[in-house]
C-alpha cells in the first residue's frame, strides 16, 4: 500500500470517526425538533397586551394554544421560553402577534426520538376579555389548539400539523380549519361558513348553524354531525363513516369512497342516492321533491330517516 493510499484512508476513518461522535453527541442530549429535553430550561414568560386588541395571530412550533375567558381588560399570555425557542410579542395597529425564535443549533434539530420534556409546560395560554374581536390565526406545527371564550371573532383560521383542534361558540364568520393528523370539534356557534379539512382523523361538529357553505372532509376517518343546518353542504371522505341528526341544509352533496351514511333530516328532500357496493335505505315521508340531496358511496350502506 502507497503513501497516497495511506493518507486517503486515515483521512476517511477521521471523518468516519467525527460524523459518529457528532451523532453520539446529539444522542446524549436528546436533540429533537419537536420538544425540549430538559425540565430545568424552562421558564415562565407572561405578556400583556399595552394596547387595544382587534386580531390576533399566533404561530408556534410545538407548543399547545389554549384561548380562555379573562375577567381583565387587556389580552394577556402566559407561556414558556427555553433556551432553544424564545417567544416575540408585537401588537400593531390592534394585531398581535405571537413568533417563536429557534435558538438551536444544527446537530439539536437531529430527531432522534428522545423527549424528556414537560408536557404542562408546553402550551400557550392566551387570556381573552369579552367583547368582539376580528382574525383569529392560530397555527402549529405539532400541538393542540383550543379555543373556548366568552368572546366572538368574526374571522378565524386554525392550523396544525399533527394535533387536535376544537372550537367552541366564540366566532360569526368564516371558520377555516386544517389538520394534518388529529381530531376537529367545531360547536355552539352561528356563522357565515365552515370549511374542516382533516387529511386523518375525525370531524365533529354539533349545534351550529351555518348561513353559507359548510365543507367537511377526511381523507381517512368519520365526520359526525349533530343538530346541524347549512345553506350548502359537501361532505367528503376517502375511508370512514358519515352520520348526522337532525341535519337541515338548502342542498347536500355527500361522497365516501368506502364507509356508511346514516343520518337523520328535517324538511323535504329529493334524494339521489347510489351506492357501488352497498344497500340503500330511505325512510323519509316525501322522497323526490324538495331540497336536492345526492349521496354516493363507492363501498358502503346509505341509510337516512
Amino acid at each position: 500500500m502507497n503513501k497516497v493510499t495511506k493518507v486517503l484512508l486515515i483521512s476517511a476513518g477521521g471523518c468516519l470517526a467525527a460524523g459518529l461522535l457528532i451523532s453520539g453527541i446529539a444522542i446524549a442530549f436528546g436533540a429533537s425538533p419537536v420538544h425540549r429535553t430538559t425540565e430545568e430550561d424552562y421558564e415562565p414568560v407572561t405578556y400583556e397586551a399595552s394596547g387595544e386588541v382587534s386580531s390576533i395571530v399566533i404561530n408556534e412550533g410545538s407548543f399547545d394554544i389554549k384561548l380562555v375567558p379573562y375577567d381583565g381588560d387587556k389580552v394577556k399570555i402566559d407561556t414558556y421560553d427555553t433556551e432553544s425557542y424564545e417567544h416575540s410579542f408585537d401588537l400593531d395597529n390592534g394585531t398581535l402577534t405571537v413568533k417563536i425564535k429557534d435558538n438551536r443549533k444544527w446537530y439539536q434539530m437531529i430527531n432522534i426520538g428522545i423527549y424528556m420534556g414537560s408536557e404542562d409546560r408546553e402550551l400557550t395560554t392566551v387570556y381573552i376579555p369579552e367583547g368582539e374581536y376580528e382574525d383569529l390565526d392560530l397555527e402549529v406545527g405539532s400541538g393542540d389548539i383550543s379555543v373556548e371564550t366568552d368572546s366572538s371573532f368574526e374571522d378565524a383560521v386554525l392550523n396544525s400539523g399533527s394535533g387536535d383542534i376544537s372550537i367552541d361558540n366564540s366566532l360569526t364568520g368564516n371558520l377555516d380549519i386544517n389538520v394534518g393528523s388529529g381530531d376537529a370539534y367545531v360547536s355552539n356557534m352561528d356563522c357565515s361558513s365552515v370549511r374542516v379539512d382533516c387529511g386523518s382523523g375525525n370531524s365533529t361538529i354539533s349545534n351550529v348553524s351555518v348561513a353559507g357553505t359548510l365543507y367537511a372532509h377526511s381523507g381517512s376517518g368519520d365526520i359526525h354531525l349533530t343538530d346541524t343546518s347549512a345553506g350548502s353542504l359537501t361532505l367528503e371522505v376517502g375511508s370512514g363513516d358519515i352520520d348526522f341528526t337532525n341535519l337541515e341544509v338548502s342542498s347536500a352533496d355527500i361522497d365516501v369512497g368506502s364507509g356508511d351514511v346514516t343520518g337523520s333530516v328535517i324538511g323535504d328532500y329529493d334524494f339521489d342516492a347510489d351506492c357501488g357496493s352497498g344497500d340503500v335505505t330511505i325512510n323519509h315521508d316525501d322522497i323526490s321533491s324538495g331540497n336536492p340531496f345526492k349521496v354516493d358511496t363507492g363501498s358502503g350502506d346509505v341509510t337516512i330517516n
